[in-house]
């Protein structure tokens, strides 16, 4: 009998819906964004420039948030929620 065909296994990509923005600061060594992965409690200090995943952070804001680029556009998310919950940062 034939084998049935191999079912190609999705590449889940960058699980950015582990990783939660738990501080953003603006210190002696300029902006950073604090972030950690849920399920291993690892964090990451990324500084303007660094990426992670295919997201670029850009900038700290007063508000709270942290600015990114990704391939969609410019999007700032939140202290306290994850990397999947973005909201777009509209052209000046």
């Amino acid at each position: 009998p034939a084998a049935p065909p191999a079912v190609p296994v999705a590449d889940p990509g960058f699980p950015y819906g582990e990783w939660q923005v738990t501080g953003v600061v603006d210190g002696p060594g300029g902006a950073e964004v604090w972030l950690r992965h849920l399920p291993s409690g690892a964090t990451l200090a990324l500084q303007p420039g660094s990426p992670v995943g295919d997201l670029v952070f850009r900038r700290a804001e007063y508000d709270g948030s942290a600015v990114f680029d990704s391939p969609s556009g410019v999007c700032r998310i939140q202290v306290g929620t994850n990397l999947t919950q973005r909201s777009p940062v509209p052209a000046a």
